[in-house]
């Protein structure tokens, strides 16, 4: 059973989504580069730097990044610099297991005539590390990294609170330890 390919209705924008017009290609059944089922598949997890090799992760930890999203790699791969077709499908990482609500997509690297389409993009790999440096300077990511921030600010905040509340509490009980008055 195929699944259906889906767009952004606008570029850009990843809230809306529309049904790609696939050429009804078939893998085994094509050798065309530029066929929509020859097309690169990438999944979020591949450079997901929580995750290990073995659990999937296809970049080096130094080039991953912390839980990567459709609409972060999205993003990257609609910059003109990348100028790549792309799209994406509701299926799930294989090792995945929970895997709710995951998706991969496919992207066109290739032409017609087999060439590539970006010339620094020549293949999966070259891909992968241009998504994974490309995420960290992504609008979405450094709204998502000041959230992490303050988030672990207001953590520490309360943590010293805490702290201090405790030493309070342990200084009046040692003030009560004398003998009792009659």
């Amino acid at each position: 059973m195929s699944v259906q390919l889906m767009v952004p209705k606008t570029k850009g924008k990843y809230d809306q989504f529309v049904p790609f017009q696939g050429d009804g290609s078939l893998a085994h059944l094509t050798t065309e580069k530029s066929s929509q089922a020859r097309w690169t598949i990438i999944y979020p997890r591949y450079l997901d730097a929580n995750v290990t090799i073995a659990e999937g992760r296809r970049v080096s930890k130094e080039l991953a990044v912390d839980n990567p999203n459709f609409k972060e790699i999205g993003t990257v791969l609609d910059t003109k610099k990348c100028g790549l077709q792309w799209g994406i499908e509701q299926k799930m990482y294989p090792r995945d297991y929970p895997g709710l609500g995951r998706i991969r997509l496919r992207v066109c690297l290739f032409d017609k005539d087999g060439k590539p389409v970006n010339d620094q993009i020549k293949n999966k790999k070259a891909l992968l590390h241009f998504i994974a440096k490309g995420i960290p300077n992504t609008d979405i990511r450094v709204e998502y990294e000041k959230k992490k921030r303050q988030a672990q600010e207001q953590q520490r905040q309360r943590q010293e609170a805490e702290e201090a509340a405790a030493a309070k509490a342990k200084q009046s009980q040692n003030k009560k330890k004398g003998k009792k008055k009659r």
